[in-house]
């Protein structure tokens, strides 16, 4: 993941999903679930039906 700087510039970060700011990024196809699920975690989606919904499909994030 590359974090963007104030001053444009990127800093890897090696984390499947990173927030900084504004910017919200996953780290490849492979991480498209964890991806979503801390989407709607972030959208203050109920936090027991995420969890729920993880667990349903044998991720952990």
């Amino acid at each position: 993941m590359i974090c963007i700087t104030h001053d444009s510039e990127g800093i890897f970060i090696d984390q499947d999903i990173v927030l900084d700011k504004n910017l919200f990024s996953g780290k490849g196809l492979g991480r498209a679930f964890k991806f979503a699920f801390t989407l709607a975690e972030l959208l203050n989606i109920d936090k027991k039906e995420v969890n729920f919904q993880a667990e349903h499909i044998y991720i952990f994030y």
